[in-house]
């Protein structure tokens, strides 16, 4: 089982084997944007996952082109995070965290194309418990571990026991907790987690309205019922530059724009949808001169 897994992880399909954490509980996150030269698009790119916290990196067909999400442990931690790399990168990052405390959930299996492929990225893990924990572990040494976890399971054949001594803990200790966060939503599930892109899903179009703030919740509720959608959000608009308040994501291996168009019309919103056109989380290389000039602390994004 673990060769099998190093070789999915050397093909680029498996990302890692480990808890996918609800970020809202575990700490914070949020959806941030940057608009930057085309030209020097990947160059950005890379400075953006250079920056702790950050991942689903994506270049998207509108002004603001880089989409990323930024994680901390807490919401000081993400602010000094973000601004940080905003003094780094020269541009302004466009702030959205999600409102409301929980998504809008889809409650029906996804449609992936004509061919009927099911978008589900983690499948449930259960592990066998030791015995309890002897003592509950410091709030330091949680820290730790949710940092260990985040980065996926070591592929050895005692996982939990290398991440216990990693983290300075007991393997049941470990695994209490782990238990713990599962129980009360902070792990959102546990297994693997794949790379879409490379297992076919290359599209995604994130779908975004501008709906009066009386009415969100319902258009939200009625979006996350409908097949395409995999995600529903609210997020704060940021006039003059972000006059949306919803958001859904749509997957699919292609681009299929009546996926989209078949949402349910509302005469009191209107619509943008943007096309993710490269995942750009990978490393690659950084030009010279855009290097240069973010040392120098400002780049101009028009």
């Amino acid at each position: 089982m673990i060769s099998r897994l190093e070789r999915l992880q050397e093909m680029g399909v498996l990302s890692r084997v480990g808890p996918v954490f609800d970020h809202a509980r575990a700490g914070a996150s949020l959806l941030a944007a940057v608009a930057v030269p085309e030209a020097e698009r990947d160059a950005f790119a890379e400075l953006i996952n250079a920056a702790p916290g950050v991942n689903h990196n994506y270049a998207r067909e509108h002004d603001f082109n880089l989409w990323f999400v930024m994680t901390a442990p807490d919401e000081p931690e993400l602010e000094a995070r973000l601004d940080a790399l905003e003094a780094r990168l020269g541009v302004p990052i466009l702030r959205l965290p999600m409102l409301g405390g929980l998504p809008y959930r889809p409650v029906v299996p996804h449609s992936l194309g004509r061919a009927g492929a099911r978008m589900k990225t983690t499948d449930n893990l259960e592990f066998a418990a030791t015995g309890a924990a002897r003592h509950a572990p410091s709030a330091e040494a949680e820290r730790r571990l949710r940092g260990l976890l985040e980065q996926g399971l070591p592929l050895v054949p005692r996982p939990w026991r290398t991440l216990a001594e990693q983290a300075g803990m007991a393997e049941d200790q470990v695994m209490a907790c782990v238990r713990r966060w599962q129980a009360d939503g902070m792990i959102k599930r546990l297994g693997l987690v794949v790379k879409h892109r490379r297992l076919g899903i290359q599209a995604n179009a994130m779908v975004v309205w501008n709906v009066p703030d009386e009415r969100v919740a319902e258009v939200g509720r009625r979006l996350a019922h409908e097949t395409a959608v995999t995600l529903c959000y609210r997020r704060p608009r940021r006039l003059p530059d972000w006059p949306y308040n919803l958001f859904c994501m749509i997957h699919g291996a292609r681009r299929e724009p009546g996926r989209w168009r078949s949402l349910p019309p509302s005469s009191s919103a209107w619509a943008w949808v943007t096309w993710s056109t490269a995942c750009c989380s990978a490393p690659m290389p950084i030009a010279s001169a855009v290097a240069a000039t973010c040392a120098r602390g400002r780049h101009d994004p028009r």
